[in-house]
C-alpha cells in the first residue's frame, strides 16, 4: 500500500491540533516530569545514610577448621558479614561473584606453605570501607595465631565480573537506584504516551466515526497509523529526553538506549492499535487498557516467585525493555545484551504485524 507524505502531513497537523486543543490529556507527562526533578534535587536515604552504613563483606574460606570456628563464634551481633565456603559463593569462571556494593575477604591456602593468603577486595574506590570489618577480624585473628604472622596479604578492588548477572540476581534494596526509578519513569511515560493516550483518541474517533470518514477521504489505513505512531512517537520521545536530561544527561548520547525506548514506544502503540481496533467504545477500550496494565503488573510479579509466570514475561516485550533500558542508563552496556535487544525488536514487528492488520480490517470502521 502506497504511502503519501503530504497526506501523512496534513494528518499529523491534524493531531497536534488536537492537543493544542486538549492539553490536560499531558497532564500526568508533566507531572512524571515534576518527579523527575524532585528525585533529581535529592539524594536517595542510603546515599544520605552511606557515611554511617557498614558495607557488607564475605569471609570466604576453603577449609573449615578451629579459626573459622573462633572467627564465627567472635561475630559480633548486627555486623554484617557473611562466613562462608567457597562451595557455596557463586562463580563467574575462576573468580567469585559478589553483589554490588558487597566487600569479601577471602582466605586462601598457600600449597608451598601452611601459611594463608588473605585478598582483602573492597567495593568501588575507597578500601577503607573494609575498616568497620577490620576493627573485629584483625584482634580475633591475631588472639587465635598470636604473634606469629600466618599469612600474606593482598588489598585490591573488587571487580564486576558480570555486571549483566548482577543486575539479573541482585535484590530490589540493592537495586534502587536513580537509574531504577528513571526506568521506572521512562515506561510509565511510554504507556501513558504511546498506548493509554493513542487508545482515547482512537477510541474517540472511532466512536465519532472520524476515522471512518478519514477512510473515505485519498487518506488510505496506513497513512492514518503512520501519523498517529509519528505523533505519538514525538511526544514519548520529547518526555523521554527531559526526563533523561534531568536525571542522567551522559545517557542522552546513547543510541542503543533511544533504539530500545523507540521500539518499546511502537510496541506500545501496537497494543494500543489494538485494542482501539476491537473495542466498540472509549469505555471499553479505556477499560481494556486498565486490564492490560493490570494483568501485566502481575503476570511480573508472579514471575519472580513462580518459574511458569517467569517464562511467560520472557515472552512479553515489556521484559526485555526494562532490563535493556535500566542496564544502558546504570551501565551503558551498549550492544553488550545483543540478544535482548533482538529479542525486542522480533516481539516489537510481531505487534505491529498485528496492529497493522486490525487496524485494517476493522479498526477505522
Amino acid at each position: 500500500m502506497r504511502v503519501s507524505t503530504p497526506i501523512i502531513r496534513v494528518l499529523l497537523g491534524r493531531e497536534i491540533l488536537r492537543m493544542r486543543k486538549n492539553p490536560s490529556a499531558l497532564l500526568l507527562v508533566g507531572l512524571l516530569v515534576a518527579l523527575a526533578l524532585l528525585l533529581a534535587a535529592s539524594r536517595p536515604k542510603n546515599q544520605l545514610q552511606q557515611t554511617n552504613r557498614v558495607v557488607p563483606c564475605w569471609i570466604v574460606y576453603s577449609q573449615d577448621g578451629p579459626w573459622i570456628a573462633d572467627l564465627k563464634a567472635s561475630l559480633p551481633e548486627g555486623l554484617p558479614v557473611r562466613i562462608i565456603s567457597q562451595d557455596k559463593v557463586p562463580r563467574s569462571g575462576n573468580n567469585f561473584r559478589y553483589p554490588a556494593g558487597h566487600s569479601a575477604i577471602e582466605l586462601l591456602p598457600q600449597r608451598s606453605s601452611n601459611q594463608f593468603h588473605i585478598r582483602y577486595l573492597y567495593s568501588g574506590k575507597d578500601p577503607n570501607v573494609l575498616a568497620p570489618i577490620l576493627m573485629w577480624f584483625w584482634p580475633t585473628t591475631t588472639e587465635y595465631f598470636g604473634n606469629t604472622p600466618q599469612f600474606t596479604q593482598e588489598v585490591i578492588p573488587l571487580q564486576k565480573t558480570n555486571p549483566a548477572a548482577d543486575l539479573a540476581n541482585a535484590s530490589v534494596s540493592e537495586l534502587m537506584t536513580t537509574e531504577l526509578v528513571g526506568t521506572m519513569l521512562l515506561c510509565m511515560v511510554q504507556f501513558f504516551t504511546c498506548c493509554h493516550l493513542l487508545v482515547s483518541f482512537s477510541s474517540q474517533d472511532r466512536e465519532r466515526g472520524t476515522l471512518t470518514a478519514l477512510a473515505l477521504t485519498p487518506a488510505n489505513t496506513a497513512e492514518i497509523l503512520i501519523a498517529k505512531y509519528i505523533f505519538h512517537l514525538t511526544i514519548s520521545l520529547s518526555a523521554s529526553a527531559l526526563i533523561l536530561g534531568i536525571l542522567k544527561p551522559a545517557a542522552l548520547s546513547q543510541p542503543v538506549l533511544w533504539c530500545v525506548i523507540a521500539l518499546t514506544g511502537l510496541s506500545l502503540m501496537s497494543v494500543g492499535t489494538t485494542i482501539a481496533s476491537l473495542a466498540k467504545t472509549q469505555v471499553t477500550a479505556s477499560f481494556l487498557t486498565l486490564c492490560y496494565m493490570l494483568v501485566g503488573g502481575t503476570v511480573f510479579y508472579l514471575g519472580s516467585r513462580f518459574s511458569i509466570f517467569g517464562y511467560l514475561t520472557k515472552a512479553t516485550f515489556e521484559h526485555y525493555s526494562f532490563m535493556l533500558i535500566f542496564a544502558n542508563m546504570k551501565y551503558n552496556f551498549g550492544i553488550l545484551l545483543l540478544p535482548s535487544f533482538m529479542a525486542l525488536t522480533f516481539l516489537t514487528a510481531i505487534w505491529l504485524s498485528i496492529a497493522t492488520a486490525v487496524f485494517h480490517r476493522r479498526g477505522w470502521q
